[in-house]
C-alpha cells in the first residue's frame, strides 16, 4: 500500500474510532452501548468492551503492517506491530466476537437472525485463522504466503468499517429496508472486502516480495 493511500486510510480509521467508538465506550457506561445488553449475562458488557478495544488495536496495528516503508526500513517495528496485531488485536477480538455471537444466539428466539449469526461466526473464524496463518508463515520465512494471507486478514479487519454505514443506510434509505439486506448484513462487509483483497493481489501479483532486512 502506498504511503499516500495508507495515510488516507489511517485517517479514516482514526476518524471512525473517534466518531463511533470513543464517545460511546470511553466512559464505560453500559447505558450508552450500541448493542442490546442482556441483563441476565453479567459479563456481556465487559466482553463488548474487550471486543471494541482489541478491534481498535487490530485496526491501528494493521495499518502499520501494511506500510511498505516500515517493513523495509524498520523490520523490528514491523515485527512488534505484527505481534500487537495478532495477540492484542485479532485473537482476543475474534474470541470476544465469538462469545458475543453465542450470547446473542442464546437470548434470541429460534431462527431469529440465524443468517447474521452464521455470517458473523464465519467472519470471526476466518479473521483469527488468517491472522495465525500469517504469523506462522512469517516464522517459517514464507514471505510470499505471509503477504497474501495478511492482506486477507487486514481485509477482514477493516470490514468492520462497513458495518456502521450499512446500519445507517438500513434505517435511512428506503431501498435498504428489506428482509434480504438484514439477513445478509453479517456477510456483506467481509465478503466484499475479501473480493477487493483478491483484486488487489491479482493487480500486484508481479511485484517482488520484500524480505525484511533482518531476515536476509
Amino acid at each position: 500500500m502506498t504511503p499516500t493511500w495508507l495515510g488516507l486510510f489511517g485517517f479514516i480509521v482514526v476518524a471512525w474510532v473517534a466518531a463511533f467508538v470513543l464517545p460511546t465506550y470511553i466512559g464505560l457506561d453500559p447505558a450508552k452501548a450500541r448493542v442490546a445488553l442482556r441483563e441476565d449475562v453479567w459479563f456481556h458488557y465487559p466482553v463488548v468492551i474487550v471486543h471494541v478495544v482489541t478491534s481498535a488495536v487490530a485496526l491501528f496495528a494493521g495499518c502499520l503492517q501494511m506500510s511498505s516503508k516500515l517493513r523495509r526500513y524498520y523490520p523490528r517495528a514491523h515485527r512488534i506491530s505484527g505481534r500487537m496485531y495478532l495477540f492484542a488485536g485479532v485473537i482476543p477480538g475474534g474470541l470476544s466476537a465469538a462469545t458475543l455471537i453465542g450470547i446473542n444466539i442464546q437470548g434470541a428466539p429460534a431462527d431469529a437472525g440465524l443468517s447474521i449469526s452464521v455470517g458473523n461466526s464465519a467472519w470471526a473464524l476466518l479473521w483469527v485463522t488468517t491472522g495465525v496463518l500469517g504469523w506462522r508463515y512469517a516464522r517459517r520465512r514464507r514471505f510470499a504466503d505471509h503477504r497474501r494471507i495478511m492482506i486477507y486478514s487486514f481485509a477482514l479487519t477493516v470490514a468492520i468499517l462497513w458495518t456502521r454505514p450499512f446500519a445507517v443506510a438500513a434505517f435511512t434509505i428506503p431501498g435498504f429496508r428489506d428482509e434480504w439486506f438484514f439477513e445478509n448484513v453479517g456477510w456483506i462487509p467481509w465478503v466484499t472486502n475479501l473480493v477487493i483483497a483478491q483484486w488487489w493481489l491479482n493487480r500486484t501479483a508481479r511485484r517482488p516480495i520484500e524480505v525484511p532486512a533482518a531476515s536476509r
